[in-house]
């Protein structure tokens, strides 16, 4: 009996994990996101945001996105599994606002930026990320010292009607150029 019940709980266990490999078929739904899946992001495809502020985010500091899986040519979304780091970079990489966008998919979100979970991070002196909050709105954190626009969740702006339209992805730097 706990032979059986050991190999049933094996089964099932990659389906709680998410997808984590995009075959022909595209990834599973729902994909969760977990630590080790943001750990290298500096090793992905980065894309300059510029210096400017938007809601609750720092103002004039250098800021990038990071795309584990950036958008297909030519979509307007994200497939299931896309990882969208944000960085707002002052001073050590310790010290620096980072957040991140993952497309779950499913319902989930569905009354915010659909299908998208959002994240807020924090680097340690070694370099591994570090999960501080997660869900529709974790916000920016009343202990960072950067914080800016207390109050302010990834649903207000990213979940907007004007955002949807892009998948909720609000920079013109990744957003599909309009046909």
């Amino acid at each position: 009996m706990r032979l059986d019940a050991a190999l049933l709980l094996l089964a099932l266990l990659p389906g709680c994990r998410g997808a984590r490999g995009r075959g022909d078929a595209g990834p599973r739904e729902p994909f969760i996101a977990f630590a080790p899946d943001f750990q290298g992001f500096r090793g992905w495809k980065r894309t300059y945001l510029g210096r400017f502020s938007a809601g609750g985010h720092l103002e004039g500091v250098h800021q990038y996105a990071y795309e584990n899986h950036p958008r297909r040519s030519g979509a307007r979304t994200w497939d299931v599994g896309a990882i969208i780091v944000r960085t707002l970079e002052r001073g050590t990489p310790e010290t620096w606002q980072v957040f991140a966008s993952v497309k779950r998919g499913g319902n989930y979100n569905a009354r915010g930026n659909v299908g998208w979970e959002h994240f807020r991070l924090r680097l340690d002196p070694n370099g591994q990320v570090i999960v501080v909050a997660r869900g529709l709105n974790p916000g920016t954190g009343l202990s960072d010292p950067y914080a800016a626009g207390e109050g302010v969740g990834c649903n207000t702006c990213h979940g907007s009607a004007d955002a949807r339209v892009y998948d909720g992805v609000l920079s013109p730097a990744l957003r599909p150029a309009d046909p």
